[in-house]
């Protein structure tokens, strides 16, 4: 290895360093999952909720689980695939130095040796283990159990990062891999296990590896073209080796102008599935609509387009549908055609006026197409004056090299606006990006009664309140940012201390300005809530499990200690999520006329308090969603034949085999191992198993 690549990776990481993080270690930590995640295309989130290093992790800093190309984080909206499924599991460790030892390979041999036995239970596990590991370890469980009746192939990837140099690996250490090689490979019936090390000079050519901006697309015949754009008809084999890379992956960056992701097999793609299967079937492109490929420039040579700069604009459904056909083996249908359109701008407004009109064409559901409303986009120009980045496409500004210390994505800046003009820190650190989906919610949120030269203060307060713990509290917590889950309250209490009160009005927040957001006003208000998370039996690093009752401790403390008035206007102004039934009255229901759709669903699930339920839980449910509680109670049976809820009967809850699990001690006198007893009588006296 160059001494070279050394300095200039050093010289990255400095830069990375100045954009916000401080520890050097978290900073190469992360670069390293950039890197070699790259073409998964993860979003920051993504790569936090795999991030597991600290306190407990068990000698592994970052786990990652992919299926069939996409990451997979526990989510319930999940899209599994129907055949072929495969597994990647990406286990890195990363260690700043200048060379390799063997320590963290011993450290992740101890722990992957009961980490890969799927039927042992997080609590059986020997080990202490972290929180955050635990959830890593239940979310790679759920994707097998999850595939097991396909019979998935699992791919596991061990990675020891440094900035050191391969040559110099010792045998010792390279016989530690071969174990842990080993050792994952006994675990699994179709299992294939790499193990790599990456010095300095693979994590540059990572870094150095870049898209592919000149692609080439092979056409049967060209139907028309006016001003360098074309509409053709293409094989589907040559469209499916366009949009696979050199490994066979998806080009997933085709899509990153596009404002939805694949549905799943729904009833279109479904469709689209059986016909692609089907040898008889007419041919593929009088069946479907086609593609829209949007480039910067299109040039024809022989029977080929020659194009730069693509993004697919409408088509995702499609695509995706084609290339999982193909990418499973299947020939059927290769040598039948696609029609495909293809529109050449340079120009970023009317690039996006395209990607607007082409998904309008299509039936795709309002949240879909939020990146492209009028209201993004002009929250986006007035952040902008104010050097704030707002990621409403992912990525964007990554890749124009502004300095991420000064990004905000639109969950950020929704989670900012509900704990500050809301007042409902508790509702904003539940918040997640599917709010987006629910109309009332979205727009309770991004209105347009809102001054719009105000969310610069909104999104300013969130900001330097990361970058005052970043600065002045990082270090007390070995350099792990665990600030995340502390902001709303810190954003909420800001706003209190400017003020004085916690009685402060819209009309307060309107007469404010930048100049009154400080850093020491921020730092005065970390210091409050620092050293009393305690006094609620939590630590800062700590998952919260219930923010509003851990918030109003810490609240309450300050409030007693700083005599602030109005505490009690604090997580009391509910998010608005209302849902009509179809028929038009909330207080009207026919079940064969509501359409229970999985945001109805989801919301339901997540306005339910944890189970045990009390009696009448669904018309308390009912009363937040303005629905009819028959409405809320055909919602929870449905989630509960769909393993999501759990069966429960006065007061017991039981699992998916009928043992009783929990019990509400108020409406039952027996415990749990003694109604599990009698139910065990019961069966054997009636023959059961």
């Amino acid at each position: 290895m160059s001494a070279n690549d050394a300095i200039v990776l050093d010289r990255i990481l400095a830069d990375r360093k100045k954009e916000g993080e401080q520890d050097a270690g978290r900073v190469f930590e992360k670069f390293v999952f950039e890197q070699i995640l790259k073409d998964y295309a993860l979003t920051s989130n993504q790569i936090d909720d795999g991030w597991v290093d600290g306190g407990g992790d068990g000698g592994i800093d970052g786990l990652f689980v992919i299926v069939n190309g996409y990451p997979y984080g526990g989510d319930d909206g999940f899209q599994w695939p129907r055949e072929n499924p495969h597994i990647t599991v990406w286990v890195i460790t990363c260690k700043h130095r200048e060379g390799f030892i063997e320590s963290p390979l011993a450290s992740m041999h101890m722990t992957l040796s009961e980490f890969w036995d799927c039927s042992k239970k997080n609590e059986n596990l020997s080990g202490d283990y972290s929180e955050s590991l635990l959830d890593a370890r239940s979310i790679f469980i759920k994707a097998y159990s999850s595939l097991a009746h396909l019979d998935p192939l699992v791919d596991i990837k061990i990675v020891y990062a440094s900035r050191g140099d391969l040559e110099n690996v010792s045998d010792g250490i390279k016989g530690r891999m071969e174990q842990l090689k080993i050792q994952a490979g006994e675990q699994f019936s179709k299992v294939n296990v790499c193990g790599y090390f990456i010095g300095a000079k693979e994590l540059l050519g990572l870094f150095r590896k870049v898209r592919d901006e000149n692609l080439v697309l092979p056409f049967e015949a060209s139907l028309t073209h006016d001003d360098n754009n074309y509409v053709v008809i293409v094989r589907l084999n040559d469209y499916f080796d366009f949009v696979k890379d050199s490994e066979g992956k998806l080009r997933r960056y085709l899509f990153d102008s596009n404002v939805r992701d694949f549905l799943g097999y729904n009833n279109v793609n479904s469709d689209i599935d059986n016909t692609l299967k089907n040898p008889t079937s007419a041919n593929f492109w009088w069946l479907n609509n086609g593609i829209t490929i949007l480039a910067d420039n299109a040039h024809v040579k022989g029977k080929s387009l020659y194009l730069n700069r693509v993004q697919i604009v409408n088509g995702l459904q499609t695509t995706e549908t084609i290339y999982r056909h193909f990418a499973a083996g299947h020939v059927t249908s290769s040598d039948k055609n696609l029609l495909v359109k293809i529109i050449t701008s340079q120009d970023e407004d009317v690039r996006a006026s395209i990607i607007q009109a082409t998904n309008n064409q299509s039936n795709v559901v309002s949240y879909s197409l939020h990146a492209t409303d009028d209201v993004q986009q002009n929250i986006e120009v007035v952040l902008r004056k104010d050097k704030i980045y707002y990621e409403r496409r992912d990525h964007y500004y990554k890749n124009e090299g502004m300095p991420q210390d000064r990004f905000i994505t639109p969950l950020e800046l929704a989670k900012s606006f509900l704990s500050i003009v809301y007042k409902n820190p508790a509702a904003a650190a539940r918040l997640k990006n599917k709010f987006m989906r629910n109309g009332v919610s979205y727009n309770a949120v991004f209105c347009s009664d809102f001054p719009i030269n105000k969310w610069s203060l909104i999104a300013t307060i969130w900001l330097t309140s990361k970058k005052v713990f970043i600065l002045k509290f990082l270090s007390q917590f070995k350099g792990i940012d665990c600030s995340h889950q502390w902001l709303p309250l810190v954003a909420c209490c800001v706003i209190a201390k400017i003020i004085g009160s916690f009685k402060y009005t819209i009309n307060d927040i309107k007469s404010m300005q930048l100049t009154d957001i400080s850093d020491d006003a921020v730092e005065t208000v970390w210091t409050w809530i620092i050293p009393r998370v305690g006094k609620c039996g939590e630590t800062l690093r700590s998952k919260l499990k219930n923010p509003s009752a851990t918030y109003n401790i810490v609240l309450q403390d300050i409030v007693n200690t700083h005599h602030f008035n109005g505490a009690e206007e604090v997580n009391r102004r509910p998010l608005p999520k209302t849902f009509a039934s179809t028929n038009g009255n909330p207080y009207r229901y026919n079940r064969q006329c509501f359409e229970f759709t999985e945001d109805f669903l989801d919301t339901v699930k997540e306005s339910l308090p944890p189970q045990p339920w009390p009696i009448g839980v669904h018309k308390s449910v009912a009363k937040i969603l303005n629905v009819h509680s028959a409405c809320i109670r055909d919602a929870i049976n449905i989630l509960i034949e769909r393993g999501v809820l759990y069966q429960q009967k006065d007061g017991i809850v039981y699992d998916k085999n009928g043992k009783a699990i929990l019990v509400d001690n108020k409406r039952c006198r027996y415990t749990i191992s003694e109604i599990n007893a009698q139910i065990a009588a019961n069966n054997k006296a009636t023959g059961m198993t």
